[in-house]
């Protein structure tokens, strides 16, 4: 088995959020730790979620008890380990000895003493299980608020809205998670040009303005909040390729882009897909020399013919 606690930062609404204190790399924020115990696979077997500022070693015993009964060989099913690999985060010789009453043997790095002891090909297996986890934001990121918090979050939107002659609905469940899904689809509904832009928050209403002024038929989805969003543009090719070059005009180094992610030959033929460099071909370069120095993976189909 294999220990190990992760930082996340939380967008709560309950005063901060329930299980979070101050971050360890940013006392000004709150921030919240997922601590994740798997086994010598990665698949994992418990995991416990606290305050930022809590010590990865307290959660070592909290993980063990929190395991399930494992089968799938002949006889009781097993709900402790013979071993646990940890990070000097859990370097400590109180949780050692109750490591060994338990009759676990633990293999944890000491403190100030220097690296290459050889547990990390054991370890590596939870950072990789804590890659897959992560890639699913919302357990990177915290969203959700507590139900008092949400309740009343909905309540000064809907107050706010109906202020301004708006119509409100609010919706839960299943129906939400349809809405969200039909959000997600109407970029790529019809047969327009798709272009991804990501902005900086403070420009999207200058922009929206912008795109209201061109008179082309279009669409955007996204998450404003982060400057994530989705273009779609319909019209023919000259068009789309106008919108797209002005769309890159506006964004100043730095402060936006526009990808290409869906549009026809002759679209292409007039743009190119991924836009102005910058500054950054230089480090993609040698990026691609460092690891691909003969050139073999996908010769040309990188950004910029790399």
């Amino acid at each position: 088995m294999v220990a190990r606690g992760r930082r996340l930062q939380p967008r709560a609404g309950e005063k901060g959020g329930s299980a979070t204190g101050p971050s360890p790399v940013d006392r000004a924020r709150n921030g919240s730790k997922h601590h994740l115990l798997v086994d010598a696979t990665g698949i994992p077997l418990a995991w416990t979620l606290t305050g930022g500022n809590r010590n990865d070693v307290t959660q070592l015993i909290p993980l063990l008890e929190r395991v399930p009964p494992v089968r799938g060989k002949v006889g009781h099913p097993r709900r402790r380990p013979d071993r646990v690999a940890a990070d000097r985060g859990y370097d400590h010789d109180k949780y050692r000895r109750e490591l060994r009453q338990r009759r676990i043997t633990p293999e944890i790095a000491r403190r100030r003493t220097e690296h290459g002891s050889g547990l990390g090909r054991y370890r590596w297996v939870v950072e990789r299980t804590f890659a897959w986890l992560h890639n699913f934001k919302r357990l990177l990121v915290r969203f959700e608020s507590i139900e008092a918090a949400a309740t009343e979050q909905a309540r000064q939107a809907t107050r706010i809205a109906e202020s301004n002659g708006a119509g409100t609905t609010i919706v839960a469940g299943a129906d939400e998670t349809a809405l969200w899904e039909a959000h997600e689809r109407r970029a790529w509904e019809d047969d327009g040009a798709v272009i991804k832009l990501t902005l900086l928050p403070k420009d999207l209403s200058a922009t929206l303005a912008w795109l209201a002024s061109t008179g082309e038929a279009w669409e955007m989805i996204g998450r404003a909040g982060v400057g994530a969003l989705l273009l779609r543009v319909d019209g023919d090719a000259a068009a789309q390729a106008r919108v797209l070059k002005h769309l890159r005009a506006r964004f100043a180094p730095g402060r936006g882009s526009a990808v290409l992610v869906r549009g026809s030959e002759a679209l292409k033929a007039l743009v190119d897909v991924w836009g102005p460099p910058g500054d950054s071909l230089p480090l993609m370069r040698a990026v691609k020399q460092q690891f691909d120095p003969e050139g073999l993976l996908n010769p040309g189909r990188g950004p910029f013919g790399l």
